[in-house]
């Protein structure tokens, strides 16, 4: 009896056998004809693999599979072809967070080659110069859907990696193109631009939660809801659309939620801006109605994507104050979770879970479900999942007074945050955290731990609170990982100086010398004590007046914080030489050589550094 294996092994046999007297027999140029049918088969089979790969969380393996059908292209001298897979390549490059790698790809693709630099964090070219070139390159390019779907990405690459002009500058012009041919991209493009003016918001968000002088803090708060409402403006214009997809239209109907809510939010502490706050609070329900009373649309959408989105309404329903909302993202998430086991996708298995845990509101359910989705996210070493459950069940452990498995699933979060941001922040804006929501409540959490046991790990405390203080700094500079420069190899110091750290823990003032031998003293004092004096302190130096302030005012003000923060570690300070000051929150506003004991100003007894961030090492 003849096995399976070989009736297989026949049968190939004969058909090979068959396609060489095929070919043997047909002219030479049918057999040039057939193979570059052959080949270009392959290069669409490759094609449609490597899509599959992706969708599999296999973006290594997408990336050489599109590489191999790049060949292929470039062998048949097909240039939509290669186009087309280049593109293709750039989107493995996003998935495995190598954005720089994407954007030079689509600049490859696009024979782009001549903007030196565009793709280059490190480097600034004239804003003018770059406008010119990009225009005068993209209105250069074929209207075909290739080049416009090349164009879109290189626009969203460059908002990722934080080119925001360069980013508006391609989009713009490829909107101009894709109009001239009334292009279905057009939706797209409406959608990309959203998004960069919510990036801009976004980022005056993070300046204005900085910037404590009155003056800035007004101009800034004068641009946010012009960008907020540009924003807008553009998920507004693409809902519009006559005969859009809902596809598209949910889309951007997501993003305009999550802009609206992070502005209400915003809003609500604007005391002058009651009316607008109340009109903003309006159009989020509405648009909630109209997302849910149109849950079809999720259905259009590819299982990935699909996820994405329904996780995306579960968040940001968990947001706003409405018990019923909490059970329509309850069951948004729970849709997610069944299709994320269809597909059999780890990394969404655990984003399901995690957001289950996040609008759950039975604290017994909400750790089951942390617990699940961190297993999953570490299966996979998604460093940049796990962080986010860890700092949940460190929450919950916390709340419940288990403090060692707190600080060990607060430490194990800053630990991942910390080497996502070391290895990807330079190339990947996206990963600018929000520091107020998401990173900096697990720094200080942590801190609030430590300094409650009996023997406080107070060294342990000054490297969080420096992690943090560098994580906020990067993030507002947009600058990636800073170069720093530890305080023993700091020139022009004759002598280790004596380094004052104050901490804001929101209802404490932790204040911890470290003195030239070495050693740690730690002081700490409830906020409402001294939150006054520091206030009038600074309305007093902020004064548009300043000249005629009184000496009285200041020196009143600047004695109460040194008898609440440096009179109780006087004993551990020198008689005279260099302090150091690391400053947290409002405090690197206040010139600290101001402060005063009742006879002396502190500058009159020593040379004062304020430094923000350093390490101490």
């Amino acid at each position: 009896m003849i096995s399976l294996q070989c009736c297989f092994k026949y049968l190939f046999s004969g058909i090979l056998g068959l396609s060489l007297i095929l070919i043997q027999s047909s002219s030479p140029a049918q057999t040039v004809k057939k193979e570059k049918e052959f080949l270009k088969n392959q290069a669409a089979s490759l094609t449609s693999s490597g899509h599959e790969q992706l969708a599999l969380d296999q973006a290594n393996e997408a990336l050489k599979t599109w590489q191999e059908s790049t060949k292929i292209y470039r062998q048949l001298n097909d240039q939509e072809g290669i186009t087309e897979s280049l593109i293709n390549q750039n989107l493995a490059f996003q998935a495995l967070g190598l954005h720089k790698q994407a954007c030079n790809t689509l600049l490859e693709a696009l024979n782009f080659n001549t903007i030196l630099g565009i793709c280059d964090t490190t480097l600034q070219q004239p804003a003018l110069t770059q406008k010119e070139q990009l225009t005068t390159l993209i209105g250069k390019q074929e209207a075909t859907s290739v080049n416009l779907l090349g164009l879109q990405n290189l626009g969203e690459v460059l908002r990722i990696l934080g080119k925001l002009n360069e980013s508006e500058t391609v989009l713009q012009e490829t909107l101009t193109l894709a109009k001239l041919v009334s292009s279905s991209k057009i939706s797209g493009i409406y959608l990309s631009l959203g998004n960069i003016e919510q990036t801009i918001y976004q980022q005056l968000q993070d300046k204005y939660s900085w910037i404590e002088e009155p003056l800035f803090r007004e101009q800034i708060a004068n641009i946010i809801p012009q960008k907020a409402q540009k924003s807008l403006w553009y998920y507004q214009t693409l809902e519009n659309i006559p005969n859009i997809s809902k596809s598209a239209k949910l889309q951007a109907q997501l993003n305009h939620l999550t802009l609206l809510i992070s502005w209400e939010k915003w809003l609500s502490h604007q005391p002058n801006q009651v009316n607008l706050h109340q009109k903003v609070n309006q159009q989020i329900r509405v648009l909630v109605n109209q997302i849910d009373g149109n849950s079809s649309a999720f259905l259009e959408l590819s299982p990935e994507p699909s996820i994405h989105a329904r996780l995306n309404f579960a968040n940001n329903l968990s947001q706003i104050p409405d018990e019923q909302l909490k059970s329509v993202a309850i069951r948004y998430a729970k849709l997610a979770l069944k299709m994320a086991e269809t597909i059999n996708s780890i990394r969404w298995l655990s984003y399901s879970f995690g957001t289950l845990g996040k609008v759950s509101t039975q604290t017994e359910q909400k750790q089951a479900y942390f617990t699940k989705a961190l297993r999953f996210a570490q299966s996979i070493r998604a460093l940049d999942i796990a962080y986010e459950w860890q700092q949940q069940l460190g929450l919950i452990y916390q709340k419940q007074g288990k403090t060692e498995l707190a600080i060990q699933n607060y430490n194990a979060a800053i630990t991942n945050m910390t080497e996502v941001r070391d290895s990807l922040l330079s190339t990947n804006g996206d990963l600018q955290f929000s520091f107020q929501s998401e990173m900096e409540p697990t720094y200080r959490n942590y801190m609030r731990l430590l300094l409650t046991s009996p023997n406080p790990d107070l060294k342990r405390v000054i490297e969080i609170n420096e992690g943090l203080q560098i994580a906020r700094l990067e993030n507002f500079l947009r600058c990636g990982k800073l170069d720093l420069v530890a305080l023993n190899q700091l020139q022009n110091l004759k002598s280790a100086p004596t380094v004052i750290h104050i901490i804001d823990l929101g209802d404490t003032i932790e204040v911890i010398a470290q003195s030239t031998d070495g050693s740690l003293h730690h002081h700490s004092i409830e906020s409402k004590l001294v939150r006054f004096q520091i206030d009038h302190l600074l309305e007093a130096l902020q004064n548009e007046n300043f000249s005629e302030v009184g000496e009285s005012s200041i020196t009143t003000s600047s004695q109460g914080i040194y008898e609440k923060l440096i009179a109780p570690i006087k004993t551990y300070l020198p008689p005279s030489g260099t302090l150091v000051f690391t400053l947290d929150k409002s405090f690197q506003s206040i010139p600290m050589a101001l402060l005063y004991d009742g006879k002396h100003y502190l500058i009159e007894r020593y040379s004062i550094r304020p430094i923000r961030n350093i390490n101490t090492a």
